[in-house]
């Protein structure tokens, strides 16, 4: 009986929340204890934290929010194809609705994702978007022509891949 009364304390201090799957602990507390614990079991909670969202995402009215937030959960996880499988569903999303909240989504991603990652262009391309979409032109030229660059650095180290030939 010590668990729900700790629990309920923590609660008391907006530290965690009751849910239907027993106690949530909220990302930035989460991101609070990261320094006390393994980073092995840090990504491991992330990335139950992410598959915790898109359940709810499965079984409930789909919240653009909670897709965000799985979308981080699975970065912190460093799990980086399932972030960006789900990043790309909420940038789709969100070209719809809101371009400064795309801009601002397509950033985050791309602040944590490596460079490397065969989805990396799909967010460039969603933030260059974004900033035409909202006048900042020569801004979204500049992250076009990090690509190109990028682009143009991975078909000359390897020129026999023609899938890299063809993305120039």
């Amino acid at each position: 009986d010590a668990l729900p009364i700790s629990g309920q304390r923590l609660a008391d201090l907006s530290l965690v929340v009751h849910t239907d799957e027993g106690l949530w602990v909220h990302r930035w507390t989460a991101e609070g204890l990261r320094q006390h614990q393994p980073s092995r079991d840090y990504h491991n909670r992330c990335r139950q934290a992410g598959q915790l969202r898109i359940r709810r995402i499965t079984s409930a009215p789909r919240d653009v929010e909670e897709g965000i937030e799985a979308t981080q959960n699975f970065l912190d996880a460093q799990d980086w194809d399932r972030a960006t499988e789900i990043g790309i569903g909420v940038a789709n999303f969100l070209v719809q609705h809101s371009t400064l909240r795309r801009l601002s989504f397509t950033a985050q991603v791309l602040s944590v994702l490596p460079s490397q990652h065969h989805r990396y262009p799909l967010f460039i391309d969603h933030e260059a978007q974004s900033l035409v979409a909202l006048g900042f032109t020569t801004q979204a030229v500049v992250r076009y022509l990090r690509l190109i660059e990028a682009f143009t650095q991975r078909a000359d180290s390897q020129p026999g891949r023609a899938d890299y030939q063809r993305d120039l």
